[in-house]
């Protein structure tokens, strides 16, 4: 599948139509979802680590992972920031196919944002999926099909997307 295209500008073009566009958009508005209500479950709770949702743990791994203590102190500093930066890589990439225009240019800017966007999306899933590791296979239950084609789209589109941005 080839989306992603360099122009000689530096910009980026994209070609993502029909069900794959429609499901990268609602897979974007989901995580923004996602991250707002984790933030006000958070607010209530005792701090970041009150997540409700083990995939918002996914996206903000532990830095300490032998330091309990130092990663939640890590993450008490640090998780609003991240979190934030993830959300609007999730509402880049919303606005961008969300849009009715049939080709997509992004700037440098939107680009590594959309890369970014992609990364988080597929930690999302990973998580849903019970995949940890690179070979993992996750859960492949008849439920977890379609969610198991995302994946896999949202794979081919990061690696398209670098093959662009490498030529």
């Amino acid at each position: 599948m080839r989306v992603f295209r360099a122009r000689r500008s530096g910009d980026i073009e994209a070609r993502l139509d029909g069900p794959p566009r429609v499901a990268l958009v609602r897979l974007a508005d989901e995580m923004i979802e996602l991250l707002d209500f984790d933030a006000g479950v958070s607010d209530l709770g005792d701090g970041p680590s009150a997540a409700l949702d083990p995939a918002v743990f996914r996206l903000v791994p532990d830095a300490y992972p032998h330091d309990p203590a130092a990663s939640d102190e890590f993450r008490r500093l640090t998780q609003s920031d991240v979190l934030d930066a993830k959300r609007e890589h999730a509402r880049t990439i919303s606005a961008a196919f969300g849009a009715e225009d049939t080709i997509v240019v992004l700037d440098a800017s939107a680009t590594q944002s959309v890369l970014r966007g992609l990364t988080d999306l597929r930690l999302v899933l990973a998580e849903r999926l019970d995949i940890h590791e690179d070979g993992d296979e996750g859960r492949t239950d008849g439920d977890s099909a379609f969610a198991q084609q995302l994946y896999w789209l949202l794979g081919a589109l990061q690696e398209d997307l670098v093959t662009a941005l490498s030529h």
